[in-house]
């Protein structure tokens, strides 16, 4: 038997007061679904965080073991730009994995939230998409 996870990081750059906004929408997010006995599931927000001691103006959002998706993570980043107002795009890369090496159980997922709202790209449809476009015939590349 395998086991899967998903895994993703990524960082987010803001004021401190958007910083402390964030991680107080995900604290209690968290804990709204402990109370609610959300877990293990498609709803449940799954993600760590810490900030850099140097300079507070950096949330760094991770999880290394979640089974679910990105779904609850972009659901609270955009959210919280639309809470504070956040004018910069926020790219989150996710990665599928499992414990043997099975090509079919490796993938991995792009989400881009911008101004609330969240825009999806698959890594390998795209990469497919450029590789069909570049080994087109020359009279179908110039359509």
């Amino acid at each position: 038997m395998a086991d899967n996870y998903f895994q993703y990081a990524f960082c987010v750059k803001g004021t401190p007061q958007q910083i402390t906004k964030l991680r107080s929408m995900i604290d209690t997010e968290i804990a709204r679904q402990k109370r609610e006995g959300i877990e293990d599931g498609e709803e449940e927000l799954c993600c760590q965080y810490c900030t850099d001691e140097q300079h507070n103006n950096y949330l760094h959002i991770y999880e290394d073991e979640a089974m679910t998706s990105l779904g609850p993570v972009v659901n609270i980043i955009c959210r919280w730009q639309k809470a504070v107002q956040y004018k910069e795009g926020v790219i989150i890369s996710g990665a599928y994995t499992c414990s043997k090496p099975r090509a079919d159980e490796f993938g991995g997922v792009v989400e881009l939230c911008y101004r609330g709202k969240s825009y999806g790209f698959d890594p390998v449809g795209e990469a497919q998409s450029k590789l069909e476009a570049l080994t087109a015939k020359p009279e179908k590349r110039r359509k």
